[in-house]
This record gives structure tokens, sequence and C-alpha cells, in this order.
């Protein structure tokens, strides 16, 4: 692999990893359980 496909392979797995923390994150209050105790610990 030569300088700019480590870059490109790099940026790959940060975007990758980002996705995965976003799908992580509930984007807005309504998808958050309002019975789980569990959840609302994370607040």
């Amino acid at each position: 692999m030569n300088g700019s496909e480590t870059r490109e392979f790099i940026g790959e797995a940060v975007k990758q990893q980002k996705m995965n923390e976003l799908a992580l994150i509930p984007s807005s209050p309504e998808e958050i359980p309002q019975d789980d105790l569990s959840a609302s610990s994370y607040y």
C-alpha cells in the first residue's frame, strides 16, 4: 500500500467508526423508551 491508499483506508475506518457511534446514540428523545430506567441513567 502506498501513502495515499493507507490514508484512504484509515479515513474509511474512521468514517465507519463514527457511523457506528452515531448508530448507538438515539437521534431524538422519542427513540428512548420512557419507561426504561436503564436508558434514562445514561443522561
